[in-house]
């Protein structure tokens, strides 16, 4: 069972978690911490890695100290953020902070997965002696 001291997780899983985490993004998480050579090996890494550790969410919270009610308050806090604006000529006043409130929304997206997926893939070719690429990008969902 996942946060038991049964299981234990690599430097690199460990790793792999922390940059999951913060990037929102298995693949790039992947391509970093194991080196992978091509987005593709990295998002079948990190697919196979996510299952085997069941839930790097908890995981983490758990070798932080925090829980998930933690960060459900957490977040709750950033969706509600205000700011102090200040103005010479009327008193002070109270108002949401949007561009926080947005980048909170950003990251719990990433985190629960809401983010556009998608597959992008390159065909390299040559014609009359001058090389190019085609990338074809197509939605995951």
């Amino acid at each position: 069972m996942l946060g038991s001291p049964e299981l234990e997780l690599t430097v690199k899983q460990r790793k792999f978690i922390k940059r999951f985490l913060e990037l929102g993004n298995g693949t790039k998480a992947a391509l970093e911490v194991y080196n992978c050579r091509s987005e593709g090996s990295a998002a079948s890494l990190a697919n196979e890695t996510l299952r085997k550790l069941e839930n790097p969410f908890k995981t983490f919270l758990e070798a932080k100290g925090l829980s998930y009610n933690d960060l459900y308050e957490t977040a709750k806090g950033g969706l509600q953020a205000k700011k102090l604006v200040t103005s010479p000529t009327e008193p002070d006043k109270e108002v949401a902070d949007w561009p926080t409130r947005h980048k909170f929304m950003e990251t719990l997206g990433r985190w629960l997965g809401a983010e556009k997926r998608e597959e992008t893939f390159g065909v390299e070719a040559k014609s009359g002696g001058q090389s190019f690429r085609i990338i074809f990008k197509r939605d995951l969902e």
